[in-house]
């Protein structure tokens, strides 16, 4: 059972508060980054609902486009993978082709997997596969 709808609920009522996932990394991070390293609660619990509501919607009807590509990575404590691959089976229930990508845990790509900024980012990895998933036509099963 997740515990997602009780965290959600929670950091909706929380302080809006900057917490820093790792105080000492903080100091050492250069350049400007879009992925802070850090938690705002009332923005997470915002992007928890917003992902609730679309597997609610995706329980109920088809998605507005019957090819759609899923791209997640093993790696990643910020994602559920296991509500991502029920996304894409409610999809599936419903007539469209769902390709998924999972970059595996042992690549260590993580949520933020397309900037270039980020200091651990596996953009030489990551890259060749989505240019491959965007520029080819979907496989049909």
């Amino acid at each position: 059972m997740s515990l997602e709808p009780f965290v959600t609920r929670l950091a909706t009522r929380l302080p809006n508060l900057f917490i820093w996932w790792d105080g000492k990394a903080k100091l050492q991070l250069a350049g400007p980054t879009q992925c802070t390293r850090a938690s705002r609660p009332r923005r997470s619990a915002r992007r928890y609902r917003l992902g609730e509501a679309l597997r609610q919607a995706a329980r109920r009807v088809a998605p507005p486009t019957p090819e759609l590509v899923l791209v997640s990575t093993g790696a990643d404590r910020g994602i559920e993978n296991a509500l991502v691959d029920s996304l894409a089976q409610e999809w599936r229930g419903h007539g469209a082709f769902v390709v998924e990508h999972r970059f595996p845990a042992a690549d260590s790509v993580n949520h933020d997997m397309v900037d270039p900024e980020q200091p651990d980012a596996h953009v030489a990895l990551v890259y060749p596969v989505l240019v491959r998933l965007l520029a080819e036509p979907l496989p049909k099963e």
